[in-house]
């Protein structure tokens, strides 16, 4: 939040109105930038993993040790992938915010230049970590009730019945945080995902009919 209010005071040095207004705004949208990321990849991955679960379940090998692997595997993924991707989308588009102003400085050009190199690089650090660890996470919450399967604590369909709960919830609290970043309805928000989770699991369902 600080290096937010040193940039936008640091864009006053700048003499181009179009430039620094585009710098104001990518800065203010950098600090829930991370937060987007993590929600929206944590949604992709949890409705993934469903799909993976009822596919295992209407497959007929709903065994604890496979449905763990391949959560884990599919979560290692899924994390260096969105960690790859957000680092190389975040960066191109800082790289071309940089490039837009550092010729539009009015004075101490180098100094400025250095801050907000230093701002980016944490940025996007920050930012590609928030998408990675969403994948790693759902996996590993969704896969503690197989986990438990495994030691012998409740049957393998118990802990499937555990597993789409965990993921309900999930989805409900996924869809809470978006209603907050919103700044309208949570529960609405609630709802929607949800909903999404839903259709998912029917059209999932439907599919593991088909022989």
């Amino acid at each position: 939040m600080k290096d937010n209010r040193d940039l936008s005071i640091l864009g006053l040095m700048i003499k181009d109105e179009v430039a620094k207004a585009q710098l104001n705004s990518w800065v203010e949208s950098t600090g829930e930038m991370p937060k987007r990321y993590f929600i929206m990849n944590a949604f992709d991955e949890t409705v993934a993993f469903l799909g993976l679960i009822l596919g295992a379940y209407f497959g007929d090998f709903l065994s604890p040790k496979i449905v763990i692997i391949s959560l884990v595997n599919a979560g290692v993924a899924m994390s260096i992938s969105s960690f790859i991707v957000a680092l190389l989308i975040e960066g191109a588009e800082a790289t071309r915010i940089i490039d837009l102003i550092k010729y539009k400085v009015a004075v101490k050009r180098a100094s400025f230049l250095a801050r907000l190199e230093r701002y980016n690089r944490r940025y996007i650090f920050k930012t590609a970590m928030a998408n990675g660890s969403a994948a790693l996470i759902s996996a590993f919450l969704i896969s503690l009730p197989y986990a438990m399967a495994l030691g012998n604590i409740f049957s393998v369909l118990a802990a499937f019945y555990f597993s789409i709960i965990v993921i309900i919830i999930l989805l409900f609290v996924l869809g809470f945080l978006l209603g907050r970043i919103a700044k309208r309805r949570e529960l609405l928000y609630c709802f929607s995902t949800i909903i999404a989770g839903t259709l998912t699991g029917i059209i999932c369902m439907l599919l593991g009919f088909i022989e």
